[in-house]
């Protein structure tokens, strides 16, 4: 829920969604090619890298579990947004690839047609 708002807040809900169950969910990034919604490689990448600098490291998939307190959740939150500030000025700006400090990810497999 919290992701999905701040995406909204933010102008990404294009861009960005929180799928899955509450305890066991993923962050999908997206962007249109061709009229077909693909996965926005390099819009993850700069997600990735912006949290990761504050402290939170997320995988392609996130579990919560008991341990999480309501302050890491909130900490989580607040980070997410810090990112979301970039993101949009990277979307916004066309600079989604310049604000990258590294490469960005790439894709493991290949789908066939």
């Amino acid at each position: 829920e919290g992701y999905n708002r701040l995406a909204q807040k933010y102008g990404l809900e294009k861009y960005t969604r929180c799928t899955g169950l509450p305890v066991h969910h993923q962050f999908e990034f997206m962007h249109l090619v061709d009229g077909k919604e693909e996965v926005w490689f390099e819009l993850k990448s700069l997600f990735l890298q912006e949290t990761v600098e504050r402290g939170i490291l997320f995988s392609g998939v996130n579990n919560f579990c008991l341990s999480h307190s309501d302050a890491d959740i909130e900490k989580t939150l607040q980070v997410i947004e810090e990112a979301f500030i970039t993101l949009k000025k990277g979307v916004s700006e066309n600079r989604v690839a310049e604000l990258l400090r590294g490469p960005s990810l790439k894709p493991i497999f290949k789908r066939n047609p």
